[in-house]
């Protein structure tokens, strides 16, 4: 038996796809068969798409099955990791990440991997998880993990986007530093200091204040 799919035009237009196949029965005879594969080829092409997607996003995207081995990991991961694909499917946190996380930021990785498999379908988990960069500093990172269940209810494993936000811990952490060092300054400042929001309302007098206008 040979089977072919073509792409077909019918008579309102409407391109259709059909899977051809032809069973030779003698040397002179042969049996057809035709069906219409439209829809399956649809969302195959959907799945394909939406993978594309997956492997090009910026976001770092895996699947773990039930028992937190790696089913699926996108690109970015492999860049963040250094892994090689062969090297990623089967195994799980705790032999991907030796060398490159602490143990407690891996049993971390895991428990917030089993809390998002017990959420009911539609909800996720959002959490801030660690990882050792080169220089020996945490990066950090903005972490999504959801369940991932079939159509007829089975669960399937846990689904991870996480995206760095390194830089902005970072300058978040530099504000408060400055902020910190401000207020200390104006604390000791030997005038009258006082700030205020943008309503007008008072959000800060230092001492020197307090000591002149309330004491």
């Amino acid at each position: 038996a040979r089977t072919t799919e073509v792409l077909g035009l019918q008579k309102d237009g409407a391109r259709r796809w059909w899977s051809i196949a032809a069973v030779a029965m003698s040397p002179e005879r042969v049996l057809g068969f035709a069906a219409d594969v439209t829809e399956r080829r649809q969302r195959d092409d959907a799945r394909l798409a939406f993978y594309e997607l997956l492997q090009n996003a910026d976001s770092v995207v895996v699947f773990k099955d039930c028992d937190l081995r790696y089913v699926m990991v996108n690109r970015a991961y492999l860049l963040l990791t250094g892994h090689e694909l062969k090297d990623v499917i089967g195994r799980t946190d705790r032999e991907l990440f030796a060398g490159l996380s602490t143990p407690g930021q891996i049993e971390q990785y895991q428990a917030n991997d089993r809390q998002a498999l017990a959420l009911p379908r539609g909800r996720a988990l959002t959490s801030e998880e660690g990882m050792l960069g080169e220089t020996g500093r945490v990066r950090t990172f903005l972490t999504r993990k959801f369940p991932v269940y079939a159509d007829d209810g089975r669960l399937l494993g846990v689904g991870t986007m996480t995206t760095e936000i390194t830089e902005r811990k970072e300058a978040e952490a530099r504000l408060r530093e400055s902020e910190s060092r401000y207020k200390l300054l104006a604390e000791q400042a030997p005038i009258s200091i006082m700030a205020f929001d943008a309503a007008g309302r008072i959000t800060f007098v230092n001492k020197r204040h307090l000591d002149v206008f309330a004491g």
